[in-house]
């Protein structure tokens, strides 16, 4: 099995086009803030060069609504991650937790460079989950950089509705490109 092959994708995610979209208009009532990258220390700085993007945890619970998307959302993510431990692993580990929920806003200029999601010190993550909720921007692709040969191994253009997960650990660099119009909506998820 090469590298790329443990990039799978899952679609759709909700069962109608018009969850997707009452869910993004719900998101835009939301107060984001600039999220932060973690440095060698385990330290969490913010630094729009690398990192510029809006961010919502929804493991805040403080409204009804909110609560209502963050059980929707575990339930329906163990479910993918579950389906991709069985195609992938053949079903031979168990998830031990999901350990956050964070609904993601790129604007225009909006990206992520290349990074890994599982950090020893602070955030130690053996799966990561990318739900892409829209598709009606430029720009924004999700790229994985294969670490040995320093090449992109696979891009992952906008599609509405649909959930990529991959292992969390080194050999998963990957980045979101600018943004260069329109909004970018997605929320992400790590199982440990």
């Amino acid at each position: 099995m090469e590298l790329k092959d443990f990039i799978k994708s899952y679609n759709p995610v909700f069962n109608n086009e018009e969850k997707c979209k009452n869910f993004i208009e719900w998101i835009d009532t939301l107060e984001f803030q600039n999220s932060g990258i973690v440095d060698e220390q385990g330290n969490i700085k913010e630094d729009l060069n690398v990192r510029n993007v809006k961010s919502y945890s929804l493991n805040r619970f403080k409204y009804g609504t909110e609560t209502h998307y963050f059980n929707l959302l575990s339930k329906i993510f163990l479910e993918i991650f579950r389906q991709y431990i069985k195609e992938v692993y053949g079903g031979s580990f168990s998830l031990n937790q999901l350990s956050e929920i964070t609904v993601l806003k790129y604007d225009v200029g909006g990206k992520y460079d290349f990074h890994t999601d599982h950090n020893p010190l602070n955030i130690p993550r053996t799966l990561s989950l990318s739900f892409l909720l829209n598709d009606t921007y430029a720009g924004g692709q999700l790229e994985f950089l294969n670490p040995s040969t320093q090449n992109i191994m696979k891009i992952i253009s906008p599609k509405e509705n649909t959930v990529i997960v991959w292992p969390s650990d080194y050999k998963f660099p990957h980045a979101v490109a600018p943004i260069t119009r329109g909004k970018r909506y997605g929320v992400v998820c790590w199982a440990v």
